[in-house]
């Protein structure tokens, strides 16, 4: 990870949310790292092109404010922990941003906590920002929500 990348994940999150899950940590990792299976679970991302690796990039299809089309957010995969935890660097419009994704064994048996965390700064921080953190903070609320759902099945 490069210290920029650092830097910002030093930051408080812009938003988090966290969901646990009935199934075991490997399960749940081997999902959510296959990109394609983003659109059935993530509701902020329409398509995903690219891998989960290390040094990759991948470009994150991700919903409008409005209407059905879909803005891209290229960026490129800072870490991939196998097993427990991912972060992608993204860099759009006037926003800097690292979205992180944590799994880890919950005390429970056969269950995880999955995690996801972003991190940024820049213009589009402050000044849309607000309006921005409210409605991704939800989105991805109701994302982790569906990866239960499909993972608990």
């Amino acid at each position: 990870m490069e210290p920029r990348d650092a830097k910002l994940l030093a930051l408080k999150p812009t938003f988090s949310a966290t969901v646990q899950i009935g199934c075991k940590p490997t399960k749940a990792w081997n999902y959510v790292k296959h990109l394609d299976t983003w659109p059935t679970w993530n509701k902020h991302a329409t398509r995903v092109d690219g891998k989960c690796e290390l040094g990759a990039k991948a470009t994150l299809w991700v919903t409008g404010r409005k209407g059905p089309g879909s803005i891209p957010e290229t960026g490129v995969w800072v870490e991939v922990a196998e097993d427990s935890r991912m972060v992608f660097r993204s860099k759009w419009l006037w926003f800097d941003y690292l979205y992180v994704w944590t799994i880890c064994e919950a005390k429970a048996a056969d269950a995880c906590t999955v995690s996801y965390s972003c991190h940024g700064s820049g213009l589009g921080v402050g000044c849309v920002g607000a309006v921005l953190r409210r409605r991704h903070q939800r989105l991805m609320a109701e994302s982790l929500a569906n990866l239960k759902k499909i993972m608990e099945c």
